[in-house]
């Protein structure tokens, strides 16, 4: 890449910021106003071909956030990708987890990421965490074409035979560049690389199917000859066709190398109906359904005027395992089925030979360009991609007594994966304010184009009245419990044992996705969803000071005290007693898990023994468990105890 690209990419990056700020922002309202509409999308203009880690933007700058929250509430956001923007196994852009800052991550080619399109787009959405805040960004990154590819041809040489008998003004077809860029950037001109005296070239704009004047390097070029051949004199010649690069900056240039070989007989070249074809097939249909006939006609008699076709080398290694040409007829048909959602566009480069070197005489060719157009069917049911809140470890230990906070569970089989696309799973959930609990974000996607890629989606099912299904955007969908009903749950254990934590079932409801194609294709997850009581409060010991007695030559089992903790959660957190795992102190003593009475294992010898030092643990069956220790001490036959953390 050469400096000048760079600085010229980086001058476009300025203008680009600055269209930003004053037409692509999502804000342009007073100043006290907060851009709170849902329907807004971030739009930024990026230049291609500019280094990784490029500035693109401020997430929460351009979307305004700072206007919505304080300071102290933007540094507790987190920004995160929903799905990573990027083609096959690179990515496009990175988001800085923290600061929301919107960068490059590799370098941006947009002819692979949009090849043969005059607008190219990337979208993808931002998730702004955490669940207290969550909302979905949505961002559209235009994509601005860079001058990066020089044209190129088909083919690096075209063989040419002409006939020494052939007139002043014989033509022979050459093949045309192509200039992958876009716009004014895919133009390019013609002209021969060394004044040949012999040979002129013919350049013809080409038109369209409406008879416009197509764009880029898209010609019809001819060899044109200005003088008369000698055979005996000068039997082959050998220069290039250069094909200028007109975009800015400028790129190199393609060259073709023309060898022409003068010999007898055979002066017409084989000649196509059409400057160019097109033709369309519906995905998946049947191998070897034909898409259309290429024809070129050869003035010539007898077996100089038989014509045959074939790919050119670039056209049969790379689509030559899609499409079958026809050698006689000419007939274009397909080998395998194509995937509308693989790849929608081909183009392919065909020549047209004639047999005129059968008897010594010279083969023509010509060569002609077919674009080939996937459309899309209905054959994608939506996908859905269920995001449950994931629990972890309780942190809010602070949360004042008799305070309570009801949740869901998720089964270790759902937690596993962030994104839940199975056909059953049972969903985590948590308090988001006094009217309603989040259960779970889905993101739902098909991949079909236009209206068999439109879907909508319901809650279906018994208990589906006891949820609601919010519509953030066109893909994102949250789904909450009705006002105050889980709060209003009263757990209670149901088979799950004295040690459980009360629990119960809120309900269970199938999310239900029906696209608008026809025929239509559906997809649903079931969903169950269970409560509880989330465990805020450690045990605490009744007495932070224990003492005992016991005399020596003591009968085992004999009782020496009976510890008692108190937890403050309401439901299910029955707590259970042991002592700590001491290799010094794990034989002498046991200890009742329910009732915390210690016993004595073994008779006690003052003068073999006489301070004793063990930990008792009182662990709560609540979620997340927590527990708290206590220090055991005997002198003189003395038992004592004394509170300590674990």
């Amino acid at each position: 890449m050469g400096v000048s690209l760079i600085s010229a990419g980086v001058i476009q990056l300025l203008l680009c910021r600055l269209l930003s700020f004053v037409g692509h922002v999502i804000y342009a309202g007073s100043e006290g106003a907060v851009p709170i509409d849902k329907s807004f999308v971030l739009e930024y203009l990026v230049v291609e071909e500019l280094p990784p880690e490029t500035l693109i933007g401020s997430v929460p700058r351009d979307y305004q956030l700072n206007r919505k929250y304080s300071p102290a509430t933007l540094k507790e956001l987190r920004y995160r990708f929903l799905s990573r923007p990027g083609v096959g196994d690179r990515a496009l852009f990175a988001v800085d987890e923290n600061s929301g800052v919107l960068r490059t991550a590799d370098r941006i080619d947009r002819e692979v990421i949009c090849p043969g399109l005059t607008e190219c787009f990337v979208a993808f959405d931002v998730a702004v965490h955490p669940m207290t805040y969550f909302q979905i960004i949505k961002i559209r990154v235009e994509i601005v074409d860079v001058n990066d590819n020089a044209p190129v041809f088909p083919q690096p040489t075209v063989n040419l035979e002409l006939s020494e008998a052939s007139e002043i003004g014989a033509t022979l077809p050459l093949p045309n560049a192509v200039d992958f860029d876009a716009g004014k950037n895919s133009a390019c001109e013609y002209h021969l690389s060394s004044a040949e005296d012999h040979f002129l070239l013919q350049v013809t704009p080409a038109a369209d199917a409406s008879g416009t004047r197509s764009g880029g390097c898209a010609a019809r070029l001819r060899l044109v000859l200005a003088e008369g051949l000698d055979r005996e004199t000068v039997d082959r010649f050998r220069f290039s066709v250069v094909a200028v690069d007109l975009g800015q900056p400028v790129r190199h240039s393609g060259s073709l190398l023309v060898e022409l070989v003068v010999l007898d007989a055979n002066d017409h070249a084989p000649t196509f109906d059409r400057s160019s074809y097109a033709a369309s097939v519906a995905e998946e249909t049947p191998p070897g359904h034909p898409l259309l006939q290429v024809t070129a006609v050869d003035e010539d008699s007898g077996l100089n005027g038989e014509v045959r076709y074939a790919f050119v080398g670039r056209t049969l290694a790379e689509h030559g395992d899609i499409f079958r040409l026809d050698t006689n007829t000419g007939v274009v048909s397909t080998r395998r089925s194509l995937d509308f959602e693989v790849r929608s566009f081909f183009r392919l480069f065909i020549a047209a030979n004639d047999l005129g070197d059968i008897y010594g005489g010279a083969r023509l060719t010509s060569h002609t360009l077919v674009e080939i157009t996937v459309t899309d069917i209905n054959d994608n049911a939506p996908q859905i991609c269920l995001r449950p809140q994931r629990r972890g470890s309780a942190t809010n230990h602070s949360q004042p007594t008799g305070s309570r906070q009801t949740s869901v569970v998720v089964s270790e089989s759902s937690a596993a994966k962030e994104c839940q696309n199975a056909s059953s799973v049972t969903v985590v959930a948590e308090m988001v304010d006094s009217n309603s609990s989040f259960v779970a974000h889905a993101t739902v996607t098909d991949a079909d184009s236009g209206e068999n890629g439109q879907f909508d989606c319901r809650l279906s099912g018994p208990s589906a009245s006891k949820f609601t299904l919010r519509r953030l955007y066109a893909t994102e969908f949250v789904i909450v419990t009705t006002a105050g009903l889980v709060d209003a749950a009263e757990p209670r254990s149901d088979g799950g044992g004295p040690d459980s934590p009360g629990r119960r079932a809120i309900g269970d409801f199938a999310l239900v996705c029906r696209d608008h194609g026809d025929p239509e294709m559906t997809s649903l997850i079931n969903v169950g969803v269970e409560a509880f009581e989330l465990n805020l409060h450690t045990p605490t010991f009744v007495s932070d000071l224990y003492h005992a007695s016991i005399a020596e030559n003591n009968d085992v089992g004999v009782s020496l005290t009976r510890v008692e903790a108190t937890d403050a959660d309401r439901h299910g957190n029955r707590i259970r007693y042991r002592l700590a795992d001491d290799s010094r102190t794990a034989q002498l003593f046991t200890i009742d898990t329910w009732t915390g009475v210690i016993t004595a294992a073994v008779s006690f010898d003052r003068e073999v023994t006489s301070t004793v030092e063990a930990t008792v643990v009182a662990n709560d069956s609540g979620f997340p468990s927590f527990k708290t220790g206590f220090v055991y001490c005997g002198a003189r036959g003395e038992v004592s105890y004394r509170s300590r953390s674990s």
